[in-house]
Parts: C-alpha cells; structure tokens; sequence
C-alpha cells in the first residue's frame, strides 16, 4: 500500500486550512481600530491586541499561501507525470 497518495491530499488540506485559519486571523486584526499606541482593548474578553502582531500574522499567512500553493503545484506535477 502505498502511504504517499494517502498523505499527500490529507497534508495539502490540513495546509489549506491551517492557512486559511491564520489569514482570517490576520485580516480580523487588520481591521480592528487601534489607538494612538498601538492598542485594541476588546472588552468582551479583557485581551489587548497590539498592532505590531499584524506584520507577524502577515508573515506567517504569507508563508502558508506560499507553501500551499507550491504544495498543491506539486501534487498536480506529479499526477501528471505518473499519469
């Protein structure tokens, strides 16, 4: 039984949703109003957003779509060439 047609789809997916996961986080705190320092206070659940975090949730969403679109590139090579 060959385990690499097994794993590959079940990783790209867990890929796509990991990165789908972090850039509906990245795009929820870009759109947060922020004060003059950098700050969000979300009263609901006493928590501090920083607007610094942002760039970092950027970065890490970037990476992800990067790596899931290579990913999936990569299946589909390699579907191809197996026929």
């Amino acid at each position: 039984m060959n385990f690499t047609k097994i794993i590959k789809p079940i990783v790209t997916v867990l890929l796509i949703v990991i990165t789908c996961l972090t850039g509906w986080l990245f795009f929820d705190r870009v759109r947060l109003p922020y004060n003059s320092e950098g700050n969000y206070f979300h009263e609901a659940s006493s928590s501090v957003y920083h607007q610094h975090a942002v760039l970092i949730y950027g970065l890490i969403f970037l990476v992800l779509a990067v790596s899931s679109l290579f990913t999936i590139r990569w299946i589909i090579r390699a579907s191809k060439v197996k026929g």
